[in-house]
């Protein structure tokens, strides 16, 4: 049986990385040498992020739709909505998802009878359109919205095309916000980039690889008497890049890296490069591909009795069906359950849950947490509009986007780093399994 079962990722990072990295294998952004830009993401030392209490001002839903009574104006803005309605499966669930956040905050921010900057009440119609998972359908519909529509704001997509679409949104200066993690390997690629030629890109995936190096220190806490980690991954843009996270964050958190090793898409049969791994005689085995494939990497490995501890994206409970009695005497550490998939932790997240269900026809689909990757950025960039008094200078929304705090469903501090990329308060939370969730985040100090 597990011995023990540890989730330490958060926040939609390894859906996204199973749903739609699965999906892109696309060797277009890798760097001359070869290796997957994203690494240079990673943490580098030994020591985890600790959180700051933010001491300004929090906003919170109610501050944003509040009104004063004094507007004498109604106008309806338009935002665009391009998301991957159809195509792949494990690409349309995402990006349907959310998709959904958007549209079911914009419909909040509606019914409450939208959102005040000095004497106007504003209103939002989406203008929305499916992709199709088509990068140059995606192409088409970005400049229908800006040359057409004139829209100044586009959410959306979940993956596909979203690179092409940032070069033409970035050079119109039109606020483009999504959950697209590729834009560590873009257009969000430094600070200076989001400072310049990207000011206007927000991403609202945290940074993926935020989460490697706390997970490798939270390992090596429980563990001082591991030593040696082996990693094995597909050979896609998003399996090297996971390597090589995994590689530097372990390393950092004072492991051995004796072996990694990279497969083909396709594969079913990893004995070779598991018994090569074996030979190398590791504590732990970590490995990345889509959920079918680590079951059958992570049921070879258990056979082959390769590491004492193994490491694998999929829930506890899927495992544990899996193997039953394969799994004694051996630990698993597993993965892609945040904070947000589980029992809701506040008021606020059940709340929302109750009320997207309604949304949703009565029940919650299939991943509904990473709806919250796009709902509560709804409200923050409504709130920059606010802040900056304008709902048509980008720049100025820009600006002021970069200074919002928000306390919102998904966690209590909600803001975006300078990098453009979304920090969510509960990051650093660890999840054990059937144990409560325990967090390092310092809870925000409002004025």
């Amino acid at each position: 049986m597990i011995k023990r079962l540890r989730v330490w990722w958060i926040v939609g990072v390894l859906l996204t990385a199973l749903l739609v990295g699965a999906a892109c294998t696309s060797d277009d952004d890798v760097d001359d040498d070869g290796e997957d830009a994203t690494a240079t993401s990673a943490p580098t030392n030994g020591e985890a992020a600790t959180a700051t209490p933010f001491t300004g001002t929090i906003l919170t839903p109610e501050d944003v739709l509040r009104k004063d009574g004094t507007a004498t104006k109604e106008v309806e803005i338009e935002w665009g909505w391009m998301f991957e309605l159809s195509g792949p499966p494990q690409i349309q669930i995402f990006a349907t998802v959310t998709g959904d956040g958007v549209l079911f905050a914009v419909q909040e921010i509606n019914d409450a009878g939208g959102f005040q900057i000095g004497d106007t009440i504003y209103t939002i119609k989406l203008l929305e359109h499916d992709t199709e998972s088509d990068p140059n359908k995606t192409i088409g519909i970005t400049r229908q919205l800006i040359v057409d529509d004139e829209v100044n704001v586009i959410w959306g997509p979940a993956s596909f095309g979203e690179a092409e679409a940032t070069v033409i949104t970035q050079a119109e200066q039109v606020l483009h916000l999504c959950a697209c993690q590729d834009r560590g390997l873009t257009s969000l690629s430094s600070v200076e980039k989001a400072a310049g030629e990207s000011h206007w890109a927000f991403q609202t995936l945290p940074l993926v690889s935020r989460f490697f190096l706390q997970g490798a220190l939270n390992v090596k806490e429980d563990h001082p008497e591991y030593e040696r980690v082996a990693i094995i991954c597909i050979d896609s843009e998003i399996g090297r890049s996971i390597c090589e996270l995994y590689e530097e964050s372990y390393s950092a958190a004072g492991f051995e890296i004796v072996g990694v090793k990279v497969f083909p898409p396709g594969t079913s049969d990893y004995t070779p490069l598991l018994t090569n791994l074996k030979q190398q005689n590791p504590d732990i085995l970590l490995n990345f591909d889509d959920p079918t494939a680590q079951l059958n990497i992570l049921g070879q490995a258990l056979d082959m009795n390769v590491a004492s501890s193994y490491n694998t994206s999929l829930p506890p409970d899927i495992v544990q069906a899996a193997f039953g009695d394969r799994l004694e005497g051996k630990e698993v550490t597993a993965g892609g359950i945040p904070r947000q998939a589980t029992v809701p932790t506040s008021e606020a997240a059940a709340a929302y849950f109750e009320r997207y269900a309604e949304f949703s026809g009565g029940e919650l689909p299939l991943a509904s947490f990473v709806s919250l990757l796009s709902y509560d950025f709804v409200y923050m960039l409504v709130a920059a509009m606010q802040q900056a008094g304008t709902v048509e200078d980008t720049t100025a929304i820009a600006d002021a986007l970069e200074t919002i705090h928000y306390a919102g469903a998904a966690e209590d501090d909600i803001y975006f780093n300078e990098q453009h990329f979304s920090v969510i308060g509960s990051d650093g939370c660890i999840v054990r399994f059937e144990q409560p969730i325990e967090c390092s985040h310092d809870a925000p100090v409002r004025d």
